[in-house]
């Protein structure tokens, strides 16, 4: 008869402690969560289209009909830019050049690149006449999977944000022009 009650006791403070701390986990969580979702629920999250902006609406049709290229060329680059990241170990080739035949069949050509915008300069350091009606690129620091394409044309236009200028795409982390392979985390506290 002992032996039962100790067993009871045991299995109800077994339970009792469960219960406890379910109770106390439920308690910690339980605040947030409602306000999570509501913000989640009062946050629209609203995605940029340069389709919708006043000054695609403003473009002549031939413009028009370049820029949707050129958005599609930029979905193409990117993917054969990362397929060549992962089967290089994470290295970017030294010019788009190198995704060709490999990645791509051919280089896609900027549909703004012409004789009025090609100047000496801009010919600087390209090995090729491909690479000259290609589009921008320029590789972030060695290892780093970040780039930027570009395009010679529409400089102003609000391609990437309302307030971007020209048509470009990046990906990684750049600031003010440079692409950092490791940056040290700001310090929210010092030990005493």
């Amino acid at each position: 008869m002992k032996m039962r009650r100790i067993i009871t006791l045991v299995s109800c403070i077994f339970i009792i402690g469960i219960a406890v701390g379910y109770l106390c986990v439920e308690w910690m969580y339980e605040p947030w969560i409602p306000m999570t979702q509501d913000i989640i629920a009062t946050q629209t999250r609203t995605t940029y289209d340069f389709r919708d902006t006043d000054a695609y609406t403003n473009l002549a049709e031939e413009d028009k009909m370049r820029l949707v290229a050129i958005h599609h060329d930029f979905i193409l680059l990117w993917g054969a830019l990362d397929k060549y990241a992962y089967d290089h170990n994470g290295l970017l080739p030294d010019s788009l050049e190198g995704l060709v035949p490999d990645y791509l069949h051919n280089l896609p050509k900027d549909p703004f690149v012409d004789q009025s915008n090609l100047s000496a300069g801009e010919n600087e350091g390209k090995q090729s006449t491909k690479e000259v009606l290609s589009y921008r690129y320029r590789p972030g620091s060695h290892g780093n999977r970040a780039w930027i394409i570009s395009s010679v044309g529409l400089p102003d236009f609000p391609y990437q944000s309302a307030n971007g200028h020209g048509l470009y795409i990046i990906r990684g982390i750049w600031e003010s022009g440079m692409n950092p392979l490791w940056k040290k985390p700001k310090t929210l506290y010092t030990k005493r």
